[in-house]
């Protein structure tokens, strides 16, 4: 008996089956919290006119309750109006409402009062869970009816983002808790089928490089993925285009370019290799306003996605149209079609070793140049009924051409060295490029000939019942007609500027032509909506559905408005002042005071100020040594009123010179809310312990041995009776399965040592799957010898894979949690004070207790103990000041600590400068006139400010020199303008405002 939930979404098969019927599902990301409200339903008409049928979006905690207790479900933060927009315009929906959602958004979505609540994210500590619940008690229930098992369109839920491998209790009460709370819907998880169990979706993140020898790959990929998951849809979660960028690069992506063949390449990869579905990340790009983005991150997000971040459709979107179009024509044979046969098993002739062979059912034939030079060549297929056909591709192109086809009750398609755009019972549109010629091969399957009509430039020869046509593309349309049959005969650019409306009853109807966009939903008046270049003249085909009728027109976009439009203008005037209006700056911008404290004792995180940190000590000697073991981000050191060093998170170095007695200590710390560089989880804005000086001893251990805990098949057995657990991260883990870390490390069988490698080690002579399921124990030995007693003691960890437990001497210390194995401790060293377990005049233990990773669950690099004999620590001795940047928009740099801060500011870089200036805006109605601001000539870090409202942060020498103004920050006439930076470069910034580009919106009538 089929339930409900199957009626309306199933992932029992090898495809999705939506409302009984099997489907594709091919999603684009689009984030409402990183898109203009305003342009909410542009952005989304824009995604379904490319034929994409669902829509996927992440719903950020931190977002929605940025302050505790006090969720925002309005403007911006409007989901569930988003997802009715979704719905409205037929489009399916993927709702992702987690703790951590990543995203590249500050804190990966977590708030940022959480870090002052001394909880562990992302584990069972039920501290932390009791407000990730309250999150998901108040937003599961708002978004429960859009549930297509309520009559809405969401088909999928997701729980938790790029968790890794290791803690599937915890991932399993979320699923149970929002199923508690009404979800329905598959729940889906991206970590393969690690996770994967009965109701849940296993799917997966998937970014190849872009490279002409990773084509293979991509296929191999999904043909292993399809053969281990026969009876699972392959869906990807996150699928490669377009990519991000960090704040600092130059380049486009941190990949560089992505060519756009490549990127459409691999959605056909995809699909023609067994994938069920896939969302492209992201399909539209965004903005993460003001400090919203991650650490390093631009205010941009995504460049090189099919539709930009201000809404402009770019080369990749009319692929990705064209790719839909034919997938979409062949949707029931790629989900009816299991077979799939590669290379030579495909028996197609003449095709040279650089290009992969694809065969999806003995009716779409595929061609992928797996290298970077044009491959040109003539293949056939004596087995399959081909006759010698020309293929040309460029460097790693694909190229899908279906075979025995049935177009009608009496016309099937055979082959051809054209592509098929779309097809159904009335019409079928092919195209090639431009000047090659093309042959098509049909045979009509009745006794009596059609009727055959054509525009002129078409060639047919008969064979008996069988046709051939040849056509060469032009510029204009071609076209013929078997009696009521139509087969148009298009180049590859009209194709991709091929416009689709409504499906009704298997068919479509169809606009051909140059067009940048037209959107068919409002047609039914015989009308429909085009955006186009002013003054441009377009030709225009458009095509029936009912009868398969076609009208060929002109039209030309109006441009009489155009000299009215100022596309660039240089902002001259300026006022700089060193006062700041309060009311200027939102509420949300406001700065919070960073204080001293343990690494969760913070009220808030402050992003790119500064906090800055004053002490004294005491002082025996000219030399000492000083440690600074943790500051969140960048940080300048100064001794004694003078600079000493710059550095990152960590340092030691030797002070020399030093006053015997009282000497003085600055920190100034770059809060940028992160807790490791390029990494998402936040922390603390400055200084996390404390500094220590004089150091008396120092030493290396190198000395570890290792030996295997568990196996994942150990481990497994160990959950199956057992529902949930408490988090790995701690102690209680332990004593909950019966493990007694104080007898293991006191074991002396059993044990392998090993000495470090360039390469770091991994385990030895264990059989070991590197699922990250199994777990490692690492042990090493110290004397501290009695002479150090009263020093402080301290442990470096350096770099280990996946570390959640350390204990010294049997003692439970630390839990820490890397999510990604890979990251580690990789640059980013950690100290803990292990002063009260230290046994002075004895030998001492540490275990160090790793989750196995892709690195062997091992220590990577040695650890240390250094013996200190004082610390700068506590909130009397170190004072905090104000926050440099932030702090000045408040007002305070001119009242709070003024002397000391902007002294120490105007001595190294200058001082702070606030610069404002009018600037007028216009809202055309009929015009799309997206507006930016751009940075030149701006040699520092500068915050952005349009009518009070941060909406940028500009780094030098990084690719982001515009910024996008969105229309519901500006308002009709004069706005203002505000830059907050050190502005004293040379030669002179310049500061313009202008338009990305220029459309015309208009209606067109096709009646």
């Amino acid at each position: 008996m089929t339930t409900k939930l199957e009626a309306a979404i199933s992932c029992k098969e090898s495809y999705f089956k939506i409302n009984g019927k099997s489907r594709l599902v091919i999603s684009g990301e689009l984030s409402y919290f990183k898109t203009d409200p305003i342009e909410w339903e542009d952005r989304i008409r824009k995604l379904k006119a490319s034929l994409l049928n669902c829509i996927s979006t992440y719903v950020p905690w931190g977002l929605h309750e940025s302050e505790k207790e006090q969720f925002s479900f309005s403007g911006r933060l409007d989901i569930a109006e988003f997802v009715e927009l979704m719905k409205q315009n037929q489009l399916f929906g993927i709702l992702k409402p987690s703790g951590y959602v990543c995203d590249e958004i500050s804190g990966g979505g977590f708030p940022s009062w959480i870090w002052a609540e001394g909880v562990r994210t992302r584990t069972g500590d039920p501290a932390f869970l009791d407000y990730l619940h309250r999150w998901l008690d108040t937003i599961t229930p708002l978004l429960k009816d859009t549930q297509i098992t309520e009559g809405g369109n969401v088909i999928l839920w997701q729980v938790e983002n790029e968790f890794g491998f290791g803690n599937k209790p915890y991932l399993f009460q979320l699923a149970n808790r929002v199923k508690e709370l009404g979800i329905e819907v598959p729940i889906v998880l991206n970590n393969g089928d690690y996770y994967a169990e009965e109701g849940l979706l296993g799917a997966f993140d998937y970014y190849p490089t872009p490279a002409p020898d990773q084509i293979r790959e991509v296929a191999a990929y999904f043909q292993n993925y399809r053969a281990t998951h026969p009876d699972k849809p392959i869906f990807s979660q996150e699928f490669e285009a377009g990519w991000l960028n960090t704040a600092l690069s130059s380049d486009v992506t941190t990949m560089g370019h992505l060519p756009r063949v490549w990127l459409e390449s691999l959605s056909k990869l995809a699909f023609i290799n067994g994938c069920a579905g896939l969302n492209y990340f992201m399909f539209a790009g965004g903005t993460d306003p003001g400090m919203q983005p991650a650490k390093f991150f631009p205010n941009r997000y995504y460049n090189e996605a099919a539709i930009e971040e201000w809404g402009e459709l770019g080369e990749l979107y009319y692929r990705y149209k064209t790719t839909h179009a034919q997938l979409l024509s062949f949707e029931s044979l790629l989900v009816e079609e299991p077979e799939i046969m590669t290379g030579s098993e495909a028996c197609v002739e003449g095709v040279p070793s650089e290009v992969l062979v694809n065969l999806r059912g003995k009716q779409l034939l595929a061609f992928s140049n797996a290298s970077d030079e044009i491959q040109a060549f003539t293949w056939e297929s004596e087995l399959l009924g081909l006759v010698p056909t020309l293929t040309v591709l460029q460097p790693m192109e694909t190229k899908i051409y279906p075979l025995h086809v049935l177009l009608h009750a009496g016309l099937k398609w055979m082959h051809s060295s054209a592509e098929i755009l779309y097809r159904d019972a009335g019409v079928c549109i092919v195209f090639g490029e431009i000047g090659q010629e093309n042959q098509l091969k049909l045979v009509w399957n009745s006794e009596f000939l059609p009727h055959v009509v054509d525009s002129g430039a078409v060639q047919t020869e008969w064979r008996a019942n069988e046709l051939t046509i040849t056509f060469t593309p032009q510029r204009e349309d071609q076209w013929i007609c078997l009696d009521a049959y139509r087969i148009m005969m298009v180049s590859r650019e009209r194709a991709m500027h091929t416009w689709f409306g409504p499906e009704v009853g298997g068919k479509r109807d169809l606009l051909i032509s140059d067009l940048y966009y037209a959107d068919w939903s409002d047609s039914d008046d015989g009308h429909i909506q085009v955006e186009a270049e002013l003054g441009v003249t377009h030709a225009l085909t458009v095509i029936r559905s009912a009868d398969a009728s076609m009208k060929q027109m002109t039209y030309t976009a109006p441009d009489a408005i155009a000299a009215d439009l100022q596309e660039t203008a240089e902002i001259m005037k300026w006022d700089i002042c060193q006062d700041w209006e309060k009311s200027f700056v939102s509420s949300e911008a406001a700065a919070k005071k960073t204080k001293l404290g343990s690494s969760f004792e913070a009220n808030g995180h402050n992003d790119c100020g500064y906090a800055v940190y004053t002490s004294e000590w005491i002082s025996d000697g000219e030399e000492q040594q000083l440690l600074i073991p943790e500051v969140n981000d960048y940080f300048d050191l100064f001794i004694n009123e003078e600079w000493i060093a710059s550095g990152q998170r960590t340092m030691k170095l030797r002070l020399n010179n030093l006053i015997a007695g009282k000497n003085s200590l600055m920190l100034r710390c770059y809060s940028t809310g992160h807790d490791k560089d390029m990494a998402l989880d936040p922390a603390l804005s400055g200084m996390m312990l404390p500094l220590y000086v004089g150091a008396l001893h120092y030493e290396e251990l190198v000395s570890w041995q290792q030996k295997m805990l568990f196996t994942k098949e150990e481990k497994d057995a160990m959950f199956e009776d057992k529902d949930l657990l408490l988090s790995y991260h701690d102690n209680g883990y332990a004593q909950a399965i019966g493990i007694d870390i104080g007898g293991l490390g006191k074991e002396t069988g059993n044990w392998s040592s090993f000495e470090f490698g360039s390469e770091g080690v991994l385990i030895k002579d264990a059989n070991i799957d590197y699922t990250g399921s199994g777990e490692v124990l690492n042990r090493t030995q110290f004397y501290a010898d009695a002479k150090y007693a009263g020093s402080r003691v301290l442990l470096e960890v350096r770099d280990a894979d996946l570390i959640y437990a350390l204990y010294v001497n049997g003692k439970h210390l630390a839990a820490i949690w890397q999510g990604w194995s890979n990251w580690g401790f990789e640059n980013s060293p950690k100290y803990w004070d292990i002063t009260s377990l230290i046994q002075f005049g004895e030998s001492n233990q540490i275990l160090l207790r790793c989750l196995m990773g892709p690195r062997g669950g091992g220590v990577l690099q040695p650890a240390s103990v250094s013996f200190y004999k004082t610390a700068i620590e506590g909130e009397a001795n170190f004072t905090p000041l104000a926050s440099g940047i932030q702090a000045a928009i408040e007002g305070e740099l001119g009242t709070y600590e003024q002397g000391s801060l902007k002294g120490l500011i105007a001595r190294q870089e200058g001082s702070l400068i606030i610069s404002r200036s009018q600037f007028a805006y216009t809202e055309w109605a009929d015009l799309v006139h997206p507006m930016y601001i751009e940075l030149e000539g701006v040699q520092d870090f500068t915050l952005i400010y349009v009518n009070g409202e941060l909406i940028g942060k500009y780094y030098p020498g990084g690719y982001q020199r515009r910024f996008y103004v969105w229309r519901s920050w500006l308002k009709e006439g004069d706005n203002e303008l505000a830059l907050v930076g050190k502005l004293t470069s040379s030669p002179q910034p310049c500061i313009k405002i202008g338009c990305y580009h220029v459309k015309m919106k208009d209606r067109i009538v096709l009646n």
